[in-house]
């Protein structure tokens, strides 16, 4: 979409951009599933995937956007919520004596900000909710489409967002749980338990 790959060139195999992004073979296959069916590569058996001009099939895109629900958006904010930290981790951990992201080294004082907005006005414990999940996916340089692809859903969300901020600020164990840091087995705890969490909270919002 960008230009940053010519028409044509093939794509590194499914099992190195798995490496690369840090995810499984199944998700990346998955997500290479999907960018053929939106008519941006093509993959020919035994050959490999290349990459092709975008056509009307791409419009579907923004037709899934636009007709996608609020309770669609929630799934996919708590999906990224979810494995965004994992991610991020995972990365952190294999970079021994190697500078961490400034993001991921923000962590902690975006943390303490979420926690000194608890009983301020919803919108500013939201902003500073958004700002710590913001962070983590700005740590995953090489994964673009994140940021772009949350910002686009936390907008349409905002309203239900702040209809749910009261439940969470009221949540001591989530508000623990954002201070919390670890390797990557302690991630996967803490960021299913603020997903989980957070996401029941929206749902229970929509009604």
């Amino acid at each position: 979409m960008r230009g940053d790959l010519r028409l044509g060139q093939q794509l590194p195999s499914v099992r190195t951009l798995a490496d690369m992004y840090g995810v499984s073979a199944p998700t990346m296959g998955a997500a290479v599933q999907v960018l053929a069916a939106l008519g941006l590569v093509r993959s020919a058996h035994g050959i490999g995937t290349f990459v092709t001009a975008p056509g009307h099939d791409a419009g579907l895109l923004n037709y899934a956007w636009r007709a996608a629900s609020l309770n669609e958006l929630v799934i996919v904010r708590s999906t990224i919520d979810e494995r965004a930290p994992i991610t991020l981790a995972a990365r952190v951990a294999g970079r021994v004596g190697a500078r961490v992201p400034r993001a991921a080294a923000a962590l902690h004082l975006l943390a303490l900000e979420r926690s000194g907005r608890r009983h301020d006005p919803v919108q500013y414990l939201v902003e500073a909710d958004l700002n710590y999940h913001r962070a983590i996916l700005e740590g995953l340089r090489g994964i673009e489409v994140g940021p772009v692809l949350y910002e686009r859903v936390v907008r349409r969300l905002r309203p239900v967002l702040e209809a749910a901020a009261e439940v969470m600020a009221d949540d001591d164990r989530l508000n623990v749980a954002h201070h919390r840091r670890g390797d990557v087995r302690g991630a996967v705890r803490t960021s299913r338990l603020i997903a989980t969490t957070e996401r029941r909270a929206v749902e229970a919002a929509l009604g």
